[in-house]
């Protein structure tokens, strides 16, 4: 037993005293000049390893090696620049020394400038060079990069809104388990602009997003079951996911939660925020109240035009108060052939009690 103890302390000092040894060789190595001895040593440092934790030493001896061009060095010093660690922070020089990396190949570093010029940091913001960067990564399945030129091309920015592209960007990145990639591939299948509608795929893609609380996730589920395309038909499950979408930015979902907060609780305010409105339902709601003065100030003129863009979307509810108006005269001037043209079109789109006006026509 004893014997087996001595050994095991042998083994361990001998250990230690290669360790102590190799430690030395490299610290020559590296006084004398060698890049890549430079890179390991400070690598040691930065981690621990061998040696006792030291950020300062770390980036002493990154920037030597980077001096040299050594590549990983300049994404190391880069990223202590960028982050404060053994030097003061300076998001410019991190950019500079990534820059230097990335011109020369080094992958991490090419996704890192993209980023930079994406968001300004250390640069000013320049979507543009930002897109170069990103596509550069992405043509080698950079799963980030994936993603963010699909972002490019659904938003159209730098480069045409192409929902087949992005469709094709989004699909590479979702391959690879990014759950933005897969919550904005199933907002694709659900537009159904350029792309062929897929609720079934939109469905499953959101599956995983939605227990993060993805907010274009949320929206697809709303959507899907609103209009109970491939999910059950529930309004009231829809409402509070668009609500939940809204409440976390996403644009598209702001008028049909205003439009549910406004049905459950009369708030008005949200609707008349709106930048744009899509469906006709709020632009005969805003119409109505308009002309009522109810909610908001009377503004007869306003609720016309809200009333006429809902009627010319197809909203037979709008082609009826249109109708009524002008035939009691009491809101505009009396104009029956008028009136009569708006009841006719509200019930070619099926509306019963149009046609109740259109027999009683005097």
């Amino acid at each position: 037993m004893n014997n087996k103890i001595a050994k095991s302390f042998i083994l361990v000092f001998a250990l230690l005293a290669t360790l102590g040894l190799n430690g030395q060789n490299l610290m020559l190595k590296a006084k004398s000049g060698s890049a890549e001895a430079q890179y390991e040593l400070a690598t040691q440092y930065y981690k621990g390893i061998g040696q006792l934790q030291n950020y300062s030493s770390a980036f002493a001896w990154y920037k030597k090696a980077a001096e040299q061009n050594h590549l990983a060095s300049c994404h190391a010093l880069a990223t202590m620049y960028e982050q404060g660690l053994g030097c003061t922070q300076n998001e410019r020089l991190a950019f500079s020394y990534y820059m230097q990396a990335a011109e020369r190949g080094h992958f991490a570093s090419q996704l890192r400038v993209a980023q930079m010029l994406d968001e300004g940091i250390g640069v000013v913001d320049n979507p543009a060079r930002a897109y170069l960067w990103y596509r550069i990564c992405a043509d080698r399945d950079e799963v980030y990069a994936c993603r963010r030129i699909g972002d490019y091309y659904l938003d159209g920015i730098v480069v045409e809104r192409d929902l087949i592209e992005a469709k094709h960007w989004y699909e590479k990145a979702a391959n690879q388990n990014d759950l933005d990639a897969m919550q904005k591939l199933a907002y694709i299948y659900v537009v159904g602009e350029s792309v062929a509608p897929n609720y079934e795929k939109a469905s499953k893609l959101c599956e995983e997003p939605l227990k993060k609380d993805m907010a274009v996730a949320q929206y697809v589920k709303a959507y899907l079951c609103e209009n109970g395309f491939y999910e059950r038909k529930q309004p009231k499950i829809a409402e509070q996911y668009y609500v939940k979408s809204a409440e976390q930015g996403f644009e598209p979902a702001k008028e049909p939660s205003a439009l549910a907060k406004y049905k459950s609780s009369g708030q008005i305010d949200e609707l008349l925020k709106l930048k744009t409105i899509k469906r006709a339902e709020t632009n005969y709601i805003l119409g109505t109240e308009y002309i009522n003065g109810n909610l908001v100030k009377k503004d007869v003129k306003k609720g016309l035009n809200y009333l006429t863009v809902a009627a010319s979307q197809g909203s037979s509810e709008a082609y009826l108060a249109l109708g009524k108006l002008y035939k009691e005269g009491r809101q505009v001037k009396r104009n029956n052939r008028k009136a009569q043209n708006y009841f006719k079109d509200a019930v070619a789109l099926g509306n019963k009690e149009a046609e109740q006006y259109l027999q009683s026509k005097k």
